[in-house]
């Protein structure tokens, strides 16, 4: 089952990036007040850790989703947004004590704030869902926990981002992501 999922990742990502696309040329509101904020499209990739004894690291890839507000938080400058993020194992992790290989897919909602400048500090918080699989039958493990992060972020232009970032979840997964993205603001 887990690997017809992957054969569906890119039908999905092409669904809501249209989707995205559609919300983005209307004019409306948000709770309320006119959205003038902006819409993220992003790609990331990276190293995934799983914490267990005898995990070695996958790569996962994946998108990011979101809506970056128009107005600062509580007046402190910088910008939040919230951002959606699905990332799935490209290359597989291997095990140190059987043969065998590990993956996972992450799903993850999260609330972030960076700094003000071309150069900038992000943190996000919020909540993932892992779903770990192996070639191993005895492992096997879907948990959702609290996720975080840090990063560091350049401005390219107008509306290009690239953001070195790390990101945690607590829980059963014990799953820790390094990840190298490209955002573009529309």
């Amino acid at each position: 089952m887990h690997i017809a999922r992957k054969y569906l990742v890119a039908p999905f990502i092409l669904s809501l990036s249209m989707m995205t696309c559609a919300v983005a040329d209307e004019e409306g509101t948000f709770f309320g007040q006119d959205a003038t904020g902006k819409w993220i499209l992003g790609i990331k990739a990276g190293v995934m850790q799983n914490d267990t004894d005898g995990f070695g690291d996958a790569t996962n890839a994946g998108v990011v989703l979101g809506y970056r507000f128009s107005r600062a938080i509580g007046g402190i400058g910088g910008s939040s947004s919230i951002e959606l993020e699905f990332t799935t194992s490209v290359d597989d992790g291997d095990f140190s004590n059987v043969n065998g290989t590990w993956d996972v897919d992450t799903y993850a909602l999260f609330f972030t704030y960076s700094t003000p400048g071309t150069v900038y500090f992000k943190g996000k918080l919020g909540g993932m869902t892992t779903d770990v699989s192996s070639s191993v039958a005895s492992i096997e493990n879907d948990a959702s926990g609290f996720a975080y992060g840090v990063g560091l972020g350049v401005k390219a232009g107008e509306s290009g981002k690239f953001e070195l970032e790390y990101t945690g979840v607590t829980g059963d997964n014990n799953i820790n992501f390094i990840s190298l993205g490209g955002l573009i603001e529309f």
